[in-house]
């Protein structure tokens, strides 16, 4: 189960979003004219696109009059110039189809994870494709507050919960990446290319990163940076939204920029040298680099694989624990709303003078705030806990555990690290021995030493 967050655009777009998801983008201006019969048998695509539809928390059933209760909804509120729809689309695995009750679950927890489940909205299932596939279209209007609620960090939240719900229904479990760079699956040739980006980061790391780092720190445009690069056999250039820096002759091999320095993001290169500027003239990459760059073993992959799988465990088992932690204070919140409440109505039954009315009512609101900042300090608190609790190892922290427990693939792996280091720290002092000798025979020829200087 793979779940995006698609971003949408323009005025209207909760009703060409509604169109799109229920499919009755054709049927005019005015959704009430809609009708839900057309939308279950789909007549616009003969029955092959929808397969189900859902309205959650709007006074009609009907799409088209939902449409229309939302698109109201949105108009009021008219400080906001954020988007007012939150398009989510759930995609399932080839032949997986979850039963309805399962599909409802899956919707409103999804929902719930990212603190949207009191808006309104309107869902359907589509099965035009190869992959079962659910649309939710979410008015980011609160109805009763009527502010525009924007969710942060959403993506980290989508997948956690997408890992508790496979567990949860028993459907086909996918590698919900935090980052890109991440394997997206246990496949041998995934886990050979992800484990020469392990290999590759510590190579640049250890042999490389000092000097870059300060070739760019001082460079003033593109083609310094490509050049402090090319003599290591490495290339900086554009992979989606950011920079990676790549093995000069297999793009498979590389890394992101930024974890060399965070000064060599997209943004901060930028921002220093323009619109990024390709290499424009190839630089003899010297061959004692290239040659070290590490390929991974048969063994290297098995270890990986293992990695993998422990880390896989790990943010299964904390996917559930936030979930659950998230249930746990939405009640809070909730009762202590309610607890509230119930104060201010008893409040209002007192017939008090209003000099003591409003008093009381500043008094009482003085506490609520109170409650609430104690409350919102104790679920940080909580939620600090839980990470801290379930912290991922990184690749050489593993492969050092593995290693002093006598795993014999580890330690072929610390060993073939340290003859790559040891084979370079040579190589460097044949180079500094050699510019030395260099130096005292010029300087010989001048009649003197030229050390002491």
């Amino acid at each position: 189960m793979i779940v995006k967050h698609i971003r949408n655009t323009g005025s209207d777009s909760f009703k060409r979003l509604a169109g799109y998801v229920t499919g009755a983008r054709n049927r005019g201006d005015d959704p009430t004219r809609w009708r839900l019969a057309d939308y279950i048998l789909d007549k616009d695509h003969d029955g092959e696109k929808v397969a189900a539809v859902r309205v959650t928390n709007c006074l009609s059933q009907d799409p088209g009059w939902a449409t229309k209760e939302c698109i109201t909804l949105a108009a009021q509120n008219t400080r906001s110039k954020k988007d007012k729809a939150y398009h989510l689309v759930v995609s399932f695995p080839e032949g997986e189809q979850p039963a309805p009750g399962q599909m409802r679950d899956i919707e409103d927890k999804i929902v719930q994870a990212i603190g949207l489940q009191d808006h309104k909205r309107i869902s359907a299932i589509h099965q035009n494709t190869e992959n079962w596939h659910l649309h939710v279209a979410i008015c980011t209007v609160h109805p009763v507050t009527l502010r525009n609620i924007t969710p942060f960090y959403d993506h980290f939240r989508l997948q956690e919960t997408c890992q508790a719900l496979e567990l949860k229904h028993g459907l086909t479990r996918d590698n919900h990446s935090r980052d890109p760079e991440r394997p997206l699956g246990g496949k041998p040739g995934q886990i050979k290319a992800h484990a020469e980006r392990v290999a590759f980061g510590r190579w640049i790391e250890a042999h490389a990163g000092d000097a870059i780092r300060q070739a760019v720190a001082t460079a003033k445009t593109w083609a310094e940076v490509h050049a402090a690069l090319a003599p290591y056999g490495v290339v900086i250039k554009p992979r989606g939204a950011g920079l990676v820096i790549a093995h000069h002759t297999n793009n498979k091999i590389r890394i992101k920029a930024s974890d060399v320095s965070r000064g060599m993001s997209m943004k901060s290169l930028t921002d220093r040298f323009g619109p990024y500027e390709p290499l424009a003239e190839i630089v003899r990459a010297r061959e004692e680099y290239v040659s070290q760059v590490p390929e991974p073993t048969p063994a290297t992959e098995r270890l990986w694989d293992r990695y993998q799988a422990e880390q896989n465990a790990v943010l299964s088992a904390k996917a559930i624990a936030m979930v659950e932690l998230l249930e746990k204070h939405q009640e809070q919140s909730s009762e202590l709303s309610r607890w509230y409440e119930w104060r201010y109505d008893n409040l209002s039954a007192q017939h008090l003078i209003r000099a003591n009315r409003l008093r009381s009512l500043r008094t009482l609101a003085e506490q609520k705030r109170d409650d609430r900042a104690k409350l919102r300090a104790d679920q940080r608190a909580e939620r600090e806990a839980l990470r801290a609790k379930y912290q991922l190892r990184s690749w050489s922290d593993y492969v050092g555990t593995e290693a002093a427990r006598g795993d014999r693939a580890a330690l072929g792996e610390q060993a073939r690290e340290r003859g790559v280091i040891d084979r370079l720290m040579r190589q460097e002092a044949r180079e500094q021995s050699a510019a030395v000798e260099r130096l005292i025979t010029r300087d010989a020829g001048r009649g003197g030493t030229g050390l002491g200087r």
